[in-house]
């Protein structure tokens, strides 16, 4: 393990933050993260802490990763030293980015993180577009009897598979596969929200998994390239999606990179309004 502290407590967690804010007075944080979501890390054993001279930097590990997650006093120094493994940062800002963030992202970049993608915060709004999606539903229902294909969750002694599958999905970078145990994988299928595409033979050839945070829903999606025309596979989990949020009155969210226009352009046709949000992700290498 790198020269983490291990939090073992929610109550430590929050003692920790009082602590810094006492030392230094007011902190700025990139944490969204809820307290039920910080003890589901802390009871997994995946939650660290690593005092700064600015504040303090909390870690969750992601498995091939960290996610980073700072308290800190903009002005003073800020250093994040290399890991054992990434260490991804990601800021949400609204409009243009404050000073106190620049002051923080200057230091990122000086630290040797790199800016990988500045994403744009849409949410789906096109309600009136689901029938005409649905009629393209009953085409994509006959090419899959044609080509033998089948929908359905990934059963548990599968999601092994899935999560190899994962690792050959280029256009998804890693640092967008959070860490789930193989028994909350299996809650996600059976819940309707991990699902998977079959060939004739039984092939895994397609993955998607419906992320839901409280009344919001994001996910992925991995298709096997020589799957992604023709045969409508992404149109069919985004209507297992559409069906999942209505049934369940949650909001389906996208984080979209704001230079790839096809996909900007795609999110729009469907009916995606951009919320003014957007997410700047810095990435800093592995110590070799």
């Amino acid at each position: 393990m790198d020269s983490l502290t291990l939090v073992r407590a929610l109550d430590e967690y929050t003692r920790l933050i009082e602590e810094a804010k006492e030392r230094l007075g007011k902190l700025r944080t990139n944490c969204p993260l809820f307290l039920d979501a910080i003890k589901r890390y802390i009871d997994l054993g995946r939650l660290y802490y690593e005092p700064v001279k600015s504040g303090l930097v909390f870690y969750t590990d992601e498995d091939n990763y960290y996610q980073g997650y700072f308290y800190v006093v903009p002005d003073r120094t800020f250093v994040v030293e290399k890991k054992g493994k990434p260490v991804v940062i990601q800021n949400i800002y609204q409009g243009t980015k404050k000073d106190w963030l620049l002051s923080v992202e200057s230091a990122l970049s000086d630290n040797g993180f790199v800016l990988r993608n500045t994403m744009k915060h849409g949410v789906f709004t096109g309600y009136d577009n689901i029938p005409k999606i649905k009629k393209t539903g009953l085409q994509i229902h006959r090419i899959f009897e044609k080509e033998g294909l089948s929908l359905s969750p990934v059963s548990m002694d599968r999601i092994p598979e899935m999560l190899a599958f994962q690792t050959t999905i280029k256009e998804i970078p890693f640092y967008e596969f959070p860490y789930y145990t193989l028994q909350e994988y299996a809650v996600e299928a059976e819940e309707g929200r991990l699902l998977m595409v079959t060939d004739r033979q039984g092939k895994m050839i397609a993955a998607r998994h419906l992320i839901v945070n409280g009344k919001k829903a994001y996910g992925w999606v991995g298709i096997q390239e020589e799957y992604k025309s023709a045969y409508g596979i992404a149109i069919a989990f985004l209507l297992h999606a559409l069906d999942y949020i209505q049934e369940h009155d949650i909001k389906m969210c996208s984080w979209v990179d704001e230079t790839n226009i096809p996909s900007l352009q795609y999110h729009e046709r469907l009916g995606t309004d951009w919320t003014g949000h957007k997410q700047s992700i810095w990435v800093m290498d592995a110590l070799c």
